[in-house]
């Protein structure tokens, strides 16, 4: 019998009502696990072709936690960028997508400078999935093809301060929330 979204968020809410701290996340990340391995009612959610976008999928307000279904055809690279506050959980469905994370070697005390370093590159394929920690720094790579993956994040990333770095020019750039309005709802 497949393992439903009603169920990964019951079972998600139960988690993290239980733990909001590492432990519930790592409750959430097999959570995931378990739908990745038998996505048949995410894809009744949103089509087995669906067109490339992003797609809400939940948003529990109880634990504040949102899942999305993200469906890629282009290539396409993300800069090296946290979720302030918030952790992320990151799942394929199909296709692959290539992480880096990073770590930070300054203190943080010189405004606009991060120097980083590579600490981990690897890949997460179709049934996997990769969890980053609140504050965590990482960047993302999708080769062009059709893949899809999953999302869970801890918040909405529009009302948080986030920030995008460039590891090459040893910057960072401070993403502060944005303004809410009846029209803007993007997480």
């Amino acid at each position: 019998m497949p393992y439903t979204v009603a169920e990964f968020v019951a079972d998600c809410r139960k988690s993290l009502i239980q733990d909001s701290g590492k432990r519930g996340q790592d409750d959430v990340y097999s959570h995931l696990l378990k739908l990745l391995a038998d996505p048949a009612d995410l894809l009744s959610r949103i089509g087995e072709n669906a067109a490339p976008g992003r797609y809400a999928i939940h948003h529990d307000p109880i634990t504040d936690m949102y899942v999305f279904a993200h469906v890629y055809q282009d290539e396409g690279r993300s800069h090296a960028h946290d979720h302030g506050p918030c952790w992320i959980i990151y799942g394929n469905v199909s296709g692959r997508t290539d992480m880096i994370e990073w770590r930070r070697l300054d203190d943080g005390s010189q405004e606009g400078v991060a120097k980083l370093e590579k600490e981990k590159e690897y890949s997460v394929t179709a049934g996997e999935a990769a969890i980053f920690r609140n504050g965590a720094i990482h960047s993302t790579y999708h080769p062009a093809g059709p893949s899809m993956l999953v999302r869970v994040i801890s918040g909405d990333m529009d009302s948080v301060w986030r920030h995008t770095f460039d590891p090459a020019k040893g910057t960072i750039k401070d993403r502060p929330p944005k303004e809410k309005t009846a029209a803007t709802a993007s997480h």
